[in-house]
């Protein structure tokens, strides 16, 4: 029986397999649930529900017990329906969703479950999609978590890597740039090699060895309290702060624009996770100084059922299928539309300014 959770998992693969102290970080600091991740955790529930409702007709999954999905959900999930349909009618009976994996080639320790896979026996591809609701990009070649879930259905499904091709893909339907590679198609025996190199990382990682800081630190829960993230960080800052020639050549013009980006990226991971831990620590009690925790005004949501919201404005016969917002665009008195529902309120981390403190204290 595969346990609950993986101290492996193959989610977070992209920074195990770089850093040998990634599993203690992981262990260490398990990431609290945000409003963003829990949007996610919906997406992909909904995803998965309409997928294999139109997949198994006469069988309907159950629907799961959430609000009905946003907008913006809704027309992700029609997009990662869009996208894995076709592929799951390829491969007839031999489809997946939300397939709990083994990967023991990888390790014993790694496993996880597989958004979508399909293996059409005919044309012999593997095909694995997985489903980001994030808005940072996410590129498919070399893509750890793929190659893990693609190594773990080849020797589930006992498929011959010398005959099979594996077809690897993310779906991110908030992610609107295209500068990023969303489908990595390669012969199933090339995966030999990263799964060698994921089982040493699996390996090593499980020792307890230390920490290489990079780019994947933006995926660690850990990096706030990382000092070799902490070191990357400044010396990057320094790298990109010093002073340059003008004018460049081109050649040092690339050069310092590769800095720079790398320095942001970075700099915006470590200020990501030393966010969620001022935050934590302000939601505890204990005082951080220069920052606050400010209350903020969510979105409004109708808290009523949709009889009363169409019985209460009859004039707009579909408000039910818009937001509060959207209602009063549509005309519906603002009042009315306001006793109907209500607006979800939060906190936020923010700087102690002057002008707060004088806001507070006027």
């Amino acid at each position: 029986m595969i346990p609950a959770h993986s101290i492996l998992p193959p989610s977070s693969a992209g920074v195990w397999v770089n850093c040998a102290a990634a599993v203690t970080m992981l262990a260490s600091y398990p990431e609290p649930p945000t409003d963003e991740s829990r949007r996610g955790d919906e997406a992909h529930a909904w995803a998965a529900y309409e997928l294999r409702k139109l997949l198994r007709p006469g069988y309907p999954p159950a629907k799961p017990d959430l609000p009905e999905p946003d907008d913006e959900t809704a027309d992700a999930v029609a997009e990662w329906v869009e996208e894995c349909l076709p592929l799951a009618q390829l491969a007839g009976r031999f489809w997946y969703v939300e397939e709990r994996t083994p990967i023991e080639r990888i390790h014993a320790e790694c496993f996880g479950t597989a958004d979508f896979a399909a293996c059409d026996a005919v044309n012999n591809v593997l095909y694995v999609r997985d489903f980001k609701f994030g808005h940072a990009g996410v590129d498919a070649w070399e893509n750890w978590q793929l190659i893990a879930y693609a190594v773990g259905l080849l020797d589930k499904l006992r498929i011959d890597d010398q005959v099979y091709t594996v077809n690897l893909g993310i779906v991110q339907p908030r992610y609107y740039r295209r500068d990023t590679q969303k489908v990595w198609e390669l012969p199933a025996y090339e995966l030999r090699n990263y799964a060698n190199q994921l089982n040493h990382a699996a390996r090593v990682a499980l020792k307890g060895g230390p920490a290489t800081a990079g780019k994947w630190c933006q995926f660690c829960p850990g990096r706030h309290a990382c000092q070799a993230a902490m070191d990357l960080g400044l010396a990057m800052f320094e790298a990109a702060s010093a002073g340059l020639p003008d004018p460049l050549s081109p050649a040092a013009l690339g050069v310092q624009l590769h800095v720079i980006r790398e320095a942001r990226k970075h700099l915006e991971a470590l200020e990501v996770g030393l966010s969620a831990d001022a935050e934590a620590r302000l939601l505890a009690g204990v005082l951080v100084p220069g920052w606050q925790m400010e209350a903020t005004k969510g979105r409004q949501y109708w808290s009523v059922d949709a009889d009363t919201v169409v019985a209460a404005i009859p004039a707009a016969a579909k408000t039910a299928a818009m937001t509060p917002t959207q209602a009063k665009k549509a005309g519906a008195p603002e009042a009315l539309v306001d006793a109907l529902s209500a607006r979800k309120t939060g906190l936020k981390l923010a700087p102690l300014t002057k002008q707060t403190l004088n806001r507070i204290f006027k």
